[in-house]
């Protein structure tokens, strides 16, 4: 159950408290918006992009849009946790000369996702979040202090100690080679051929590394990317070809499968898209 939740222009405060954790409820899925995700109680893993993270009370994830991941449980303990949620824009105002979002968007997918407590030096992040959570606070007093908590992550990020030093896998690779080709033909046959393993291999260890297929992360991947691309105001020929969709009319169709509706909807409703608080 949500046992806070603030919602305002771009950002999306919750305290969510699930006593009883079962694993159905914790799904792959992706968010068109960063997210820093704070452990307050329980023992867990977040799989973000192939890479494991196990968690202790007191340590933080982070995300930047379009990063595949889930939550698994361990139900013996309860899953209680302080999500924030930002839109893309929200940097662009309060960040011009990029010195808080390096450790959002300075880094591959799926790597330096994870901050343990003793990452930060000492427990005043701790109390950015809990003040952020005090009864009675406004945009402007929610906003102090999640100021101060992106100056703790971006502090813990450029010390180098905390770096992500973990042995690079097949599965990393594999992503991180997505996530640069999309544009290019992106099949299991291809990647095989690429990373020189075998359709059974790669099948296996991409499934249990991110919880899907190749073919529907790679869609998935494409279609995040499509989307963002809308909301940025690039030119349909352009994000067509960028997505790795031979002609627009395929992009159309595979658009309209996926979302619902159609890529024309989506620049319709851009406006509002752009102004509506985030969500879990």
């Amino acid at each position: 159950m949500t046992e806070f939740r603030y919602r305002s222009l771009n950002l999306d405060l919750f305290h969510i408290v699930d006593e009883a954790p079962e694993q159905k409820n914790y799904v792959v899925h992706t968010h068109i918006y960063f997210q820093i995700s704070y452990l307050v109680r329980g023992k867990c893993t977040y799989h973000v992009e192939g890479s494991e993270y196990p968690m202790n009370p007191g340590d933080i994830v982070i995300l930047y849009p379009q990063e595949t991941h889930y939550i698994e449980v361990d139900p013996r303990f309860p899953c209680d946790r302080v999500s924030v949620n930002f839109g893309p824009s929200f940097f662009k105002s309060l960040d011009p000369d990029a010195a808080l979002h390096r450790p959002f968007t300075n880094r591959e997918p799926g790597r330096n996702n994870h901050y343990p407590g003793n990452a930060f030096g000492d427990i005043s992040y701790q109390r950015r979040i809990d003040d952020m959570l005090a009864p009675g606070n406004d945009r402007f007093d929610i906003l102090v202090h999640f100021i101060q908590l992106l100056r703790d992550i971006r502090n813990a990020f450029d010390r180098t100690a905390y770096h992500d030093s973990r042995k690079d896998t097949l599965e990393n690779r594999v992503i991180r080679y997505i996530h640069h080709n999309l544009r290019n033909p992106l099949s299991l046959e291809i990647l095989c051929d690429k990373f020189f393993v075998s359709k059974s291999q790669l099948y296996r260890r991409f499934k249990k590394a991110t919880g899907t297929t190749v073919s529907k992360y790679v869609l998935s991947k494409r279609m995040l990317s499509a989307r963002q691309m809308i909301m940025d105001k690039e030119k349909a020929t352009r994000i067509y070809i960028e997505c790795g969709f031979q002609d627009y009319s395929t992009f159309y169709r595979a658009y309209q499968r996926y979302f619902g509706h159609t890529p024309r909807d989506d620049r319709q409703d851009l406006p509002s898209k752009l102004q509506d608080t985030v969500e879990e």
